[in-house]
C-alpha cells in the first residue's frame, strides 16, 4: 500500500492507500503505482484513512474517474523514471490544466525517442496515466482529464 491523495472527476479528494502489485522489485512507489494505473484493469483497490466520524473503508475505484493521484512520499523515494532531472528530453517544464479546474506545473517525465520529443508526441505515445514531477511531488495524471498542456 502506498500513501496517496486521489482527486476524482466529481471534485472529491480521497486520502488513503493505493494497493500495488506484489513483487520482488525494490521500493518504487511512483513506478509501481504507474504500472497499476496503466494496466488493463478497470478498477483499483483503495483504502481510505480514518477521519473524524468516518471509518476506514476499502473500495474499488474506477480508473476512468480518477483525475490524478498525488504521491505523498518524497520525490527522492520515487522511481528514477519519474525523479527530477530525468525523463525530460531537455524540456523546460509544462503547465497542465485539468478537467476538475486544477493546474499543475512541473516536468512531464516521459522518455521518448528524439523523433517524438515534442510535447504532443509525448502525450500521444504514452499510456493512460502520465507522471508530472514538481517541487511539491509527483502527480500521476489521467490523460483523459487533461484539457490543455503547454
Amino acid at each position: 500500500a502506498v500513501d496517496v491523495l486521489v482527486y476524482t472527476d466529481r471534485g472529491e479528494q480521497l486520502a488513503g492507500n493505493l494497493y500495488v502489485l506484489d513483487g520482488s522489485a525494490p521500493v518504487d512507489p511512483a513506478g509501481r503505482i504507474l504500472d497499476v494505473l496503466n494496466d488493463e484493469r478497470v478498477f483499483v483497490p483503495f483504502q481510505t484513512v480514518a477521519r473524524e466520524g468516518q471509518p476506514v473503508r476499502t473500495i474499488a475505484l474506477n480508473k476512468e474517474h480518477i483525475v490524478r493521484v498525488h504521491l505523498v512520499a518524497a520525490v527522492s523515494d520515487c522511481s528514477p523514471a519519474v525523479a527530477p532531472g530525468t525523463g525530460r528530453n531537455g524540456d523546460d517544464g509544462c503547465e497542465v490544466e485539468l478537467s476538475d479546474g486544477s493546474h499543475l506545473r512541473g516536468h512531464l517525465a516521459i522518455d521518448t525517442p528524439p523523433s517524438a520529443s515534442r510535447l504532443v508526441d509525448k502525450l500521444n505515445l504514452t499510456q493512460r496515466f502520465i507522471p508530472i514531477v514538481s517541487d511539491s511531488g509527483v502527480d500521476l495524471v489521467h490523460r483523459r482529464h487533461v484539457l490543455c498542456m503547454e
